[in-house]
């Protein structure tokens, strides 16, 4: 099988280096990271009209940010003192830090936190109702109800006029207060995994690899990175500067022949999904990393969806497709049904070291160690109880009946471990649950089962939805494993993951508000925060007007979607030839699998004739050819917008999404 050094290869650093330990500097630096992305995140994508820059579970601006560090400013520094300025745990401390900050704004947590909260009252009229089927059931602490005071975050306040602060304070804090338990549940989970993940299961994390591959790169008798030393690295970089720098000189003028990145899409047949032939250089990048027989599994899948909902209209049974905006119909439950078994599976396996765990927060005497994870076993207990008790606790005084509230906190607790593993384990740069756990809850239970209170406060659980990306989930693992190459005592490092979430909220939540009362988000282009929150809504109400019971169909496809993955997790263990991942089955169905497969058919194909051709030696000599395609389209989307901000203000070049 082949390899890269990928991080389950590598040795954590030693915690008994003083000289290699996170510093003041660094978390200063840390923090000056967090802000800047933050704002610069989301005032290009709301105001400016750039690309849209955390879809990714490692955001784009991130990485660049990242590599600017470490590519750029550091060896500059070194060059003209002549030593190293940062070590590796403090680069590491730094990423660390980013990477919490880019889990926070846009479609992160906040972006729709703010609409959601913001919508039921200003939106509503005679026309949809509002007024009569929700207001009566939402807590006076959940949303802002003064509607003049929505106007100007949708419209605009006019020039003079103070931005209503005190009317967002109640419900921003009773809301922070609920995304804080949620971030240290994701935290205390994360704890609790990490060993099993990356030492018993050796899963191999490529995406933090990625970001490794470039710390590791100094070159200690000389001012200039190794990696920048590499022919190929500068191959694969021009390549990505060469397309995207090219379209950035047509911004200037105006029928300039530019090169078309956006893809076309075309169907097989009449009521078959189309395919969308987009090639992101972003992802093609990083899925040369993962796994072949991941990459295999993700386009074989994908096209057995295509060719399964195809066939099924075509023979004029109903698939439901389209019928959930965060869903593809009964596919999705299919593929729910599959990341069900997934998690469960992984579950199983990790009994032992789970016990351990427990046993070792029961009584400190006992042998399993540790002393290396952010949270010792007993911690991490107690904060994820805690934690999940203030979140039932808090989803049950919003409205929800206490059943809706286990059933919706057993299915998020799926989709946030389901993904954080998948991203663990593959290094797909794009993943996403295939249905959400409302719409789960919804349909398992009935929206008429409860009555319309659980059903309102269901809707506002969309302000958590993420995308569906697993909110904290995937980052706080990835961190999990980075914080072991981080030298010192590492439960320091806790201390920075929560000091950087604070301040990366209260910086995305000022900064967001501050735009929409400046612009009006009605005049931003991104469609979460333009139309999310009415979408969410029309939702609601129509499931509370026309109520429905366990719908067995769709539970049928889930069935069917859990038989089929215990069928290929039983080929996975005991059939060593087996060529395809079970994980491919998991997401064949979703949209970020719909718009990224065909660039990871493309990096299938360069990693299995590059593997084919000249083994394992010649893949290691290709790879800095894919990072520098990685670098050099993170630098180049963060040059669009750059010169978006200073030439097209308003009038942004959407580049990069998905």
């Amino acid at each position: 099988m082949e390899k890269h050094e990928q991080i389950s290869e590598r040795e954590p650093t030693s915690t008994t280096d003083p000289d290699r330990r996170i510093t003041w500097r660094a978390l200063f630096l840390g923090l000056v990271l967090v802000v800047g992305i933050d704002v610069f995140m989301i005032y290009t994508e709301y105001a400016i009209h750039s690309s849209a820059n955390n879809y990714s579970h490692f955001p784009i601006y991130v990485f660049a940010a990242f590599c600017l560090l470490t590519l750029l400013i550091l060896p500059f520094m070194r060059r003209l003192t002549g030593r190293s300025m940062l070590s590796r745990s403090e680069l590491f401390l730094i990423l660390i830090m980013g990477l919490v900050a880019g889990a926070v704004p846009s479609n992160g947590l906040v972006g729709f936190l703010v609409v959601v909260i913001a919508t039921p009252f200003y939106f509503a009229t005679p026309e949809n109702g509002w007024a009569d089927i929700l207001h009566a059931h939402i807590p006076t602490f959940i949303a802002p109800r003064d509607a003049e005071a929505m106007r100007g975050f949708f419209e605009g306040l006019p020039p003079g006029d103070a931005i209503p602060w005190d009317v967002w304070l109640t419900p921003l804090f009773w809301w922070t207060c609920f995304a804080v338990a949620l971030f240290a549940l994701c935290a205390s989970i994360a704890s609790i995994f990490n060993r099993q993940w990356a030492q018993h299961e050796r899963l191999p994390y490529p995406l933090i690899s990625v970001a490794m591959d470039l710390a590791d790169k100094e070159n200690t008798q000389s001012s200039l990175p190794d990696i920048l030393r590499n022919r190929g690295f500068w191959m694969g970089f021009g390549l990505a500067v060469g397309m995207l720098g090219w379209n950035i000189i047509g911004y200037f003028s105006t029928g300039f022949p530019t090169i078309p990145l956006g893809g076309h899409t075309f169907a097989i047949g009449r009521g078959f999904p189309t395919i969308l032939t987009k090639v992101n250089l972003f992802v093609v990048g990083f899925a040369y990393f993962a796994n072949l027989d991941v990459l295999l599994s993700i386009w074989i899948f994908r096209l057995l969806f295509i060719l399964q909902i195809g066939t099924f209209n075509r023979l004029g049974y109903g698939t439901g497709t389209g019928e959930d905006q965060w869903s593809t119909g009964f596919a999705g439950w299919q593929s729910f049904g599959a990341l069900t078994v997934m998690v469960i599976w992984g579950l199983w396996i990790a009994r032992h070291h789970l016990r351990d765990v427990i046993q070792k927060a029961i009584d400190s005497r006992h042998a399993f160690d540790d002393s290396q994870e952010v949270m010792s076993s007993r911690t991490a207990l107690i904060v994820m109880v805690l934690s999940t008790a203030f979140c039932i606790a808090w989803l049950h005084k919003a409205g929800m009946a206490m059943t809706m509230v286990l059933v919706y906190g057993a299915a998020s607790g799926i989709l946030y471990l389901g993904i954080a593993r998948i991203v663990a384990e593959s290094g797909l740069l794009y993943v996403r649950g295939p249905i959400s756990a409302q719409v789960f809850s919804l349909y398992l239970i009935g929206s008429g089962t409860f009555g319309p209170a659980s059903v309102t406060a269901m809707g506002l659980t969309y302000t958590t939805v993420s995308q569906g990306r697993g909110l904290f989930m995937p980052a706080l693992t990835q961190i999990a494993r980075l914080r072991d190459f981080v030298a010192g005592n590492r439960r320091h490092v806790l201390w920075a993951i929560v000091l950087a979430f604070v301040v990366a909220i209260v910086t995305s939540l000022v900064t967001t508000l501050y735009l929409g009362y400046t612009y009006g988000t009605q005049n931003f282009t991104t469609w979460h925060i333009r139309a999310g929150g009415l979408w969410v809504f029309d939702d609601t109400a129509a499931k509370i007007l026309s109520p429905f019971y366990t719908d067995w169909k769709r539970l049928q496809f889930f069935g069917l979607g859990a038989l089929i993955m215990s069928g290929l997790t039983l080929l996975r263990y005991r059939l060593p030839w087996w060529p395809l991942h079970p994980i491919g089955f998991t997401v064949s169905s979703t949209y970020f699998t719909e718009k990224t497969f065909v660039a990871i058919f493309i990096a299938y194909v360069c990693k299995f004739i590059i593997l084919r051709i000249g083994g394992i030696a010649l893949y290691r000599q290709s790879q800095p050819f894919f990072l520098g395609l990685i670098v050099g389209y993170a630098l180049s989307v963060a040059l669009s917008a750059l010169v978006d901000f200073l030439w097209f203000p308003g009038q942004g070049h959407y580049i990069h999404s998905v």
